[in-house]
């Protein structure tokens, strides 16, 4: 009886020990996580303090949707797509080489097929689509259980379609694009960036995307980015200094041709008020999505990468 007692004590002791030890584990991550959190953070705001802002590419126009544009045509919900048609015209006779809008077209629209002739005639017209529902994927690409997408007719129409999804970091400050993001059945879909810098360079969308040694070549360049296939933006300084020119002007053909001639111009939202806008590591104020598209091709384009280091 003595003996059983023994060993019972002992079973009950190894059994107190062993519930200490993975307590003491808890303890220790919990504590790892709450040191480590503050410390990853503050790393992200130290590098946004390294940035000297470049001049932005003068190869990119923005024609931004803007307080004047919905003066004169009203609320951008009760726009006709014929003024879209318009604008392409007259970008198109300005000499455009690649036409980019940063605007979902997911409604039908009385104006569809108008508006889808004008894209065919003009051959570079660039559409987004978007990706709702974040899943969560044992692969490394951002997935997305749906996406909207244009009105079938207009993207037949268009010469190229990329997703335009902005995911910010932890902090809510954006400082990276997903070049590449997945369906769940697995279908890729590049980055609006890379589908309208393929349309400039005149070169096809590739089917896959091969990630080697953190980059993958594309338009003749590697390009460096995370396991996510994210880019590290390295953003130009929005001090004015973009080319710039109003939708309201260009719907009116009010311009000077030679500010769009050979160089893609992005049509974006870039009125007061407008909720697609972010913070970024450069600008006191958020910044319209419209700007961050039109920063990670400027990085492309003057392949002034960033490299993230340990």
């Amino acid at each position: 009886m003595r003996h059983l007692g023994a060993k019972r004590n002992r079973r009950q002791t190894k059994r107190f020990y062993h519930t200490l030890t993975l307590l003491g584990v808890g303890c220790l991550l919990i504590l790892f996580v709450t040191l480590v959190q503050p410390f990853f953070s503050i790393n992200l705001w130290l590098s946004d303090q390294l940035f000297t802002p470049e001049p932005p590419s003068p190869n990119i126009v923005i024609a931004g949707i803007d307080d004047d544009t919905l003066e004169a045509y009203g609320r951008w919900a009760e726009w006709p797509r014929s003024l879209h048609v318009q604008a392409i015209n007259n970008l198109s006779k300005a000499g455009a080489k690649v036409i980019g809008f940063d605007i979902l077209f997911t409604d039908r629209s009385p104006d569809d097929q108008i508006l889808a002739a004008a894209m065919e005639r003009a051959n570079n017209v660039v559409l987004p689509l978007v990706g709702t529902e974040p899943l969560p994927s044992a692969k490394s690409e951002i997935t997305y259980s749906r996406f909207l997408s244009p009105v079938a007719s207009l993207e037949q129409a268009s010469i190229n379609i990329g997703h335009a999804n902005i995911v910010p970091d932890p902090d809510g400050t954006v400082r990276r694009l997903p070049l590449v993001v997945r369906d769940s059945a697995g279908k890729t879909y590049p980055a609006f960036s890379l589908a309208t810098l393929h349309a400039l360079f005149s070169m096809p969308l590739p089917q896959e995307y091969y990630l080697e040694d953190g980059t993958i070549h594309l338009l003749a360049r590697d390009i460096p980015v995370d396991p996510s296939y994210s880019l590290r933006i390295n953003f130009a300084s929005e001090d004015g200094s973009r080319p710039y020119i109003s939708y309201g002007d260009v719907i009116k053909g009010d311009f000077d041709p030679s500010v769009v001639k050979n160089k893609i111009v992005l049509v974006g939202m870039t009125a007061t008020g407008e909720l697609d806008t972010w913070a970024v590591p450069t600008e006191a104020n958020k910044v319209p999505g419209v700007l961050i598209h039109a920063a990670a091709m400027d990085t492309i384009l003057t392949q002034r990468f960033l490299k993230e280091t340990g």
